[in-house]
């Protein structure tokens, strides 16, 4: 290293004890700890925290039917598989699109006693709805609502929305925060798969008023793939949470062309002033040839490159088609699993991206920022104060780590099962350069590199 690197080394950590001394709390070992609503943004606006002040990973799954589609009994089962799996948060439409539901929940009743009509809302309806918030919140689970869903095709409710006019919409957004407001684990996303183009002052009214009656609620949007929550409404002042959506550089997608997860995170992670941002939708399991690898890619570039949590789907699940309870368990659920472990025993909230390779040195492979295929090889690593560092080596490869202080052990760990297959001896006053121990459990090549202090 030379002197030059070794003195931006040192800024850099710096400015990370700078960043990492105003983080929450460490969650309690082992297991992990039912979170105390509502959630809220961390000081250094990089991560949530819960009412306890400790670190919330937003770590969902994508039920968009949930409240239509299922019966009370089947919402328990679904539930407590999810909170089995690890999972903390789930993604709903309130008022699904067409592709889920003809217009009624599972009981036969609509969200309005007139169709269509905002302003005449069916308390039956809303009644279910508010119990699977509840029963959300009994299993320690955040749920996402989207309150109106614009529709990516021809299922959206976008031009629902334009013949109510923007003041039945805001009213509908006061309705939901009062109906709504005895219930803290509620997270507001509005949009959905469309960016709002000419109906952006309808998803305001919806917005704005909820953000009247509700009491402190975080929002977000969901706009069309490749762009982000604040590429379309960033002077939006109900706007808490920025949201990543994109697929892959080899996707063609339904609106244009797509870039790798690492890429659409990095430029959320950069943006100034900083906002907390998650992923909030990728290729789903089961899907456009997803395989459990790319999931589990997904997952780890968005975590590894800032992102404060991940959401999965998996294509029998999002509208529970018929047979779906055959399709809980499911390879990418149980690397989600994994995922959100590893991340908790090593302090995920106090990491910061190595984005210009301070830490790991060399081994990174080829960033893709473009829309062509290419770069499935590169890692993404983060690195705290205290010596931790965790890594994504998505092909496998060698890779270099350069001195750093207080690290003292490193493992490599399957993301498929979790186990560490191998203990590095290391020296902080060195670095080390190490390759994966060959293929993981699932067959495939790619492993996670986690370095750590001897201890904390």
């Amino acid at each position: 290293m030379s002197p030059r690197s070794g003195f931006v080394l040192v800024v850099w950590i710096a400015a990370l004890l700078v960043t990492g001394c105003r983080s929450s709390q460490a969650p309690a070992s082992g297991g992990f700890r039912a979170p105390r609503f509502p959630v809220r943004i961390s000081n250094d606006r990089t991560h949530l925290v819960d009412a306890a002040g400790r670190p919330f990973l937003y770590h969902a799954d994508t039920p968009w039917g949930l409240v239509a589609r299922l019966r009370r009994e089947e919402v328990e089962s679904y539930l407590d598989h999810r909170r089995a799996a690890g999972f903390n948060a789930v993604q709903v439409q309130l008022l699904p699109e067409a592709a889920i539901t003809s217009g009624t929940n599972a009981y036969g009743h609509g969200p309005f006693r007139t169709p269509g009509d905002f302003s005449t809302p069916d308390s039956r309806y809303f009644d279910h709805a508010a119990w699977v918030v509840a029963q959300a919140a009994k299993r320690g689970m955040l749920v996402a609502f989207n309150p109106v869903w614009l529709g990516c095709c021809d299922g959206g409710h976008r031009d629902l929305m334009a013949s109510n006019g923007v003041d039945r919409c805001r009213d509908l957004g006061r309705f939901l925060g009062r109906r709504f407001r005895g219930h803290a684990n509620l997270l507001w996303i509005q949009g959905g798969d469309r960016d709002p183009g000419k109906w952006r002052p309808f998803v305001n009214a919806v917005a704005e008023g909820i953000d009247e009656t509700a009491p402190n609620p975080l929002q977000t949007a969901h706009w069309s793939s490749t762009h982000s929550s604040l590429d379309e409404i960033g002077d939006a002042r109900w706007l808490d949470l920025n949201a990543t959506y994109t697929y892959a550089a080899e996707h063609v997608g339904a609106w244009r062309r797509q870039f790798h997860v690492y890429h659409s995170a990095r430029r959320d992670a950069e943006r100034e002033p900083r906002m907390p941002f998650f992923l909030i939708e990728s290729t789903y399991e089961g899907e456009h040839g997803a395989t459990a690898q790319k999931i589990r890619r997904q997952a780890w570039w968005a975590v590894l490159s800032g992102a404060c949590g991940q959401a999965m789907g998996n294509g029998h699940i999002w509208g529970f088609r018929d047979g779906w309870q055959e399709r809980l368990d499911t390879p990418a659920v149980r690397d989600m699993g994994v995922l959100r472990r590893v991340l908790e025993s090593h302090r995920w909230w106090t990491l910061r991206p190595d984005f210009d390779h301070r830490v790991l040195t060399n081994g990174f492979g080829t960033y893709n920022g473009g829309d062509q295929p290419g770069g499935d090889d590169y890692v993404t690593a983060a690195a705290a104060p205290d010596g931790t560092l965790l890594a994504y080596v998505p092909e496998g490869g060698t890779v270099s780590v350069s001195r750093f202080p207080a690290m003292r052990e490193a493992d490599w760990i399957d993301p498929t099962d979790g186990r560490s297959v191998a203990r590095l001896g290391i020296s902080a006053d060195t670095g080390f350069t190490t390759s994966p121990p060959g293929r993981n459990a699932a067959g495939d090549r790619d492993w996670v590199l986690a370095v750590r202090p001897a201890r904390r």
